[in-house]
């Protein structure tokens, strides 16, 4: 599976404040399901106690745009982002400047384990 490594505070936003696009400065012809990875550098003001360096969540990519209505895009490009999932604990996992990359087996597992708890309970 493939993920998209994002900054704090935003990483946190998409997963718990409804943050529908993520601004970028390159398209990706990619749609679907990515898992979200809060990278290791946030901004300025961030919470120091949200995860870095981890999978949050997953998160549905459904478009790439130059415009949008949406109070979250800035652009140049936004991706428009649908469906997400939180993970209760974040995996810890080495992010990559490229926009997508793929995560080891273990991480994998550990994710899928967590939504399968997440599932059945």
């Amino acid at each position: 599976m493939k993920a998209i490594s994002i900054q704090q505070p935003w990483a946190w936003a998409i997963v718990h404040a409804g943050k529908d696009i993520e601004n970028r400065r390159r398209r990706t012809s990619y749609r679907g399901w990515v898992m979200l990875h809060a990278g290791q550098r946030a901004l300025v003001g961030a919470s120091p106690n949200m995860p870095r360096g981890a999978i949050i969540g997953l998160v549905e990519i459904l478009d790439c745009v130059t415009t949008h209505e949406s109070d979250w895009f800035l652009g140049p490009i936004g991706l428009v982002l649908g469906r997400r999932i939180g993970l209760v604990a974040p995996v810890t996992a080495k992010g990559r400047p490229e926009l997508i990359f793929l995560p080891g087996p273990p991480i994998l597992a550990e994710v899928a384990n967590q939504l399968h708890m997440s599932s059945a309970g």
